[in-house]
């Protein structure tokens, strides 16, 4: 009987020993699974704040970085563009070119948009823009414009004089030309074409030819001419009301002045083959004549007859 219930008080501590066995083993499984849990979450948030960061990061050196300006260009009328600039800083300076012409500058004024109107010529035209603004950033635009004209212009270069053809979808009244700065020439046309020639002038100089129909339209060519060399001196004779102002050039070289004033005296001068030529001859009160020869190296000559009133002074 002893025996019996020494088994059975054997066999109990056993079961309860391997219930026992059990729970601990849950528990360290448990310990283990929050431990991983816990790492993971650290992990995570660890991933996310180098994202966040990275994030900032960038955006940070986005902001810090400086942006070019923006060039747009609208065609606002038949004949004519609307060149804007916008900049988040002031815009300093914005150049435009049509072709293989001079720039034309544009100053920001402290502005961070520019508007400019700009005249859009007949046929194909490449135009060329840049604008820098405040922060040194530059940004460059060229576009191709194509427009049909009303009056065909075309300057042809020859010897000595420069061609000019004119043809108009209407009669064409008449046209002007310039040479550089200098005053207008107007002649007449009234014809739906025409040929006309200019005296072409040495050295190189921007033609401005302009044409207007019997509607009032008008077109214009801008084209830079390259004098012939075996053109004339250029001479001009003007006054200030005290002193003739004498200046001439020439592309090869001027080797000699003649004066004749009052149509009996005569003086020259010698030049060693200067390109350019000033002088001046005081007025005397009463009528003043002066006539001017300018002599290149080429022995050809300009001349020029003035006559100039100089009255007592009151």
């Amino acid at each position: 009987m002893n025996q019996i219930l020494s088994v059975e008080k054997v066999n109990k501590q056993k079961k309860r020993k391997e219930r026992k066995g059990i729970s601990g083993n849950v528990a360290e499984a448990v310990k283990i699974v929050r431990f991983f849990a816990i790492a993971l979450i650290i992990f995570g948030i660890f991933n996310i704040g180098t994202g966040v960061y990275a994030i900032y990061k960038k955006n940070q050196e986005i902001a810090n970085t400086p942006i070019k300006p923006i060039i747009t260009i609208e065609q606002s009328s038949e004949k004519e563009l609307t060149l804007i600039v916008e900049s988040e800083t002031v815009v300093n300076e914005v150049y435009y070119q049509w072709n293989d012409e001079e720039e034309t500058r544009i100053n920001g004024n402290g502005r961070t948009i520019v508007e400019e109107k700009i005249t859009l010529p007949a046929g194909e035209n490449t135009l060329n823009v840049r604008a820098t603004n405040a922060s040194g950033q530059t940004e460059q635009l060229q576009q191709v414009f194509e427009r049909e004209a009303n009056i065909i212009i075309q300057v042809e270069e020859a010897d000595p004089n420069i061609k000019v053809k004119l043809e108009g979808k209407d009669e064409i009244a008449y046209m002007t030309y310039r040479w550089n700065d200098e005053e207008e020439t107007k002649i007449d046309i009234n014809a739906t074409t025409s040929e006309q020639e200019i005296k072409a002038i040495p050295g190189e100089n921007m033609l401005t030819i302009v044409a207007v129909d019997v509607n009032n339209v008008t077109e214009e060519l801008k084209q830079p001419i390259e004098g012939l060399e075996s053109g004339e001196p250029v001479l001009d004779v003007s006054t200030d009301g005290n002193d003739f102002i004498i200046d001439a050039k020439d592309t090869k070289g001027i080797t000699r002045v003649e004066f004749i004033i009052n149509e009996s005296i005569a003086k020259y001068k010698t030049v060693e083959n200067e390109k350019e030529f000033h002088d001046t001859y005081p007025l005397e009160v009463g009528v003043n004549k002066l006539e001017i020869t300018v002599y290149n190296v080429d022995g050809t000559t300009a001349k020029r007859r003035v006559m100039f009133e100089k009255k007592p002074s009151q």
